[in-house]
């Protein structure tokens, strides 16, 4: 994908390790600094594909952010990131340390615009459904509900 730019956005560790692994790095665009909120708004419109390479993680706020942009998500499969990706719904799951899988479903969404598409229409779904702030409350309903009838069976 010679027209593609990677972009990589947010306070970090020193890069300069992983700028010599850059095999184009004409095609990576490196803003390790903090980006306000407006930026990053920005950066997610401007995306095609959100990537989340990580090798461990427990958690990220990215894929939040990415779904409220209605873009899809390529992520590894650590910690709690299948339970936010629903691999061929929401976005694609590949096993950590896979560089070849990671840019094989890279590639593919990038070249398939109906799939970037659904995926990302899929993502915000699931935000909407999952996430938002009246979900967030009936869930948590849900779970004072169930814990006041155990006390009362238990009573």
């Amino acid at each position: 994908m010679p027209d593609a730019r990677i972009v990589i956005a947010g306070e970090g560790e020193d890069f300069a390790r992983y700028r010599r692994m850059m095999a184009n790095p004409e095609q990576f665009i490196v803003r390790n600094e903090y980006v306000t909120d407006a930026e990053r708004n920005e950066l997610f419109r401007r995306a095609s594909v959100v990537v989340l390479p990580y090798v461990e993680a427990s958690q990220s706020a990215v894929i939040p952010v990415a779904y409220q942009s209605s873009k899809p998500v390529v992520a590894t499969t650590v910690g709690g990131l299948p339970e936010l990706v629903d691999h061929g719904r929401t976005g694609l799951l590949v096993p950590p340390r896979d560089e070849r899988a990671l840019a094989e479903a890279v590639v593919r969404i990038l070249s398939d615009g109906d799939l970037r598409r659904r995926l990302g229409a899929g993502g915000r779904r699931k935000l909407d459904r999952e996430c938002s702030p009246a979900a967030v409350a009936n869930q948590t309903l849900e779970v004072y509900r169930r814990a006041l009838k155990g006390g009362e069976s238990a009573a």
